[in-house]
């Protein structure tokens, strides 16, 4: 029973739950937001990049990194469409984006067409997300995730229509690369993080990565 595994993982000791006993409720709102992005950024584009390197050597396979540095992102466009889980926007793109900027197209013209089949492609994307997370936490969905992504949805728009009104900002890169993870941040500290914070997310992985750690040393020294 999922239920029942989850209060397991909550319930594993004191020492696993440390991080928030220590910290007060006021804090937990400051430190548990960093400590996610810091858990999205970093071993995401790092582990999942050092894991095509056996594929390569063993196998003679060269798989494409799933994470191109999304933290020099220079815009939400670059973010999502460049450099953020590419092995979704490949999926998104032909089931989505392109199907229903096609049927647009034909509507409303090109450029709104793409105003329009982006906004659909995040839609698609936060209900697959809001799925996804009522499968990890085994809650009633809240639709803050699905929220994030249509919220994203716009203000991509919004970027797009931008450089359409007055071209692309001459911004320096690093203020480019600045205000987006800063919106990337506040956004996400507001919407996406919450459903995870609640239902003591890092609690679980770590008793799920601890139990994986484990099960594979047995595996290997038995």
């Amino acid at each position: 029973d999922p239920s029942e595994n989850r209060a397991r993982l909550r319930s594993d000791g004191p020492d696993r739950r440390s991080l928030r006993q220590r910290l007060r409720p006021a804090d937990r709102a400051a430190v548990l937001p960093l400590l996610y992005t810091l858990v999205l950024f970093a071993p995401l584009d790092v582990l999942l990049g050092a894991a095509t390197v056996p594929a390569r050597l063993f196998l003679g396979v060269q798989l494409h990194s799933q994470f191109d540095r999304p933290y020099i992102s220079t815009s939400l466009g670059d973010f999502w469409g460049r450099r953020w889980n590419l092995a979704v926007t490949t999926i998104l793109r032909p089931a989505v984006y392109c199907p229903v900027r096609s049927a647009c197209s034909r509507l409303v013209g090109s450029s709104p067409a793409r105003l329009v089949a982006t906004l659909a492609t995040f839609l698609v994307s936060g209900l697959m997300h809001e799925l996804m997370l009522y499968y990890l936490m085994v809650e009633p969905p809240t639709w803050e995730w699905a929220t994030f992504f249509v919220l994203h949805g716009f203000l991509t728009s919004g970027e797009l229509c931008l450089k359409w009104v007055v071209g692309a900002p001459s911004l320096p890169r690093l203020v480019s690369v600045l205000l987006t993870l800063t919106v990337m941040y506040v956004t996400a500290a507001w919407l996406f993080y919450p459903p995870l914070m609640r239902g003591s997310f890092e609690t679980m992985a770590a008793a799920e990565l601890r139990s994986a750690m484990g099960a594979l040393s047995t595996s290997l020294f038995q």
